[in-house]
């Protein structure tokens, strides 16, 4: 019997931690969701817009362009773009930094 308690403690500690992380993933997702929209709407707008509206887009979304030795190119935007990675799973991704 104390065996079988000890399993089902371990089984609950087990099932609170993956609620968390759900509760976690679930709070992250309606983050990204929202900059998804944000990106979605300037696209949106860009398309739709003529040349002046769309250098208004532009300098909205970029915040410093540098160009160095060989031309190579640095651009800083205005948003986060990290979150867009198709190589980023959002849930494996917290446990990796937690290992």
């Amino acid at each position: 019997m104390p065996e079988k308690t000890s399993q089902i403690a371990e089984l609950e500690r087990v099932r609170n931690n993956t609620k968390q992380d759900m509760d976690l993933c679930k709070l992250r997702i309606e983050e990204l969701q929202a900059d998804y929209e944000e990106v979605i709407s300037w696209t949106e707008l860009y398309d739709a817009a003529d040349l002046a509206a769309n250098k208004m887009v532009v300098a909205n979304l970029v915040n410093r362009i540098e160009v160095g030795t060989d031309y190579q190119i640095h651009i800083d935007l205005n948003i986060d773009l990290e979150h867009f990675n198709i190589n980023l799973d959002i849930c494996s991704h917290r446990k990796k930094e937690t290992a």
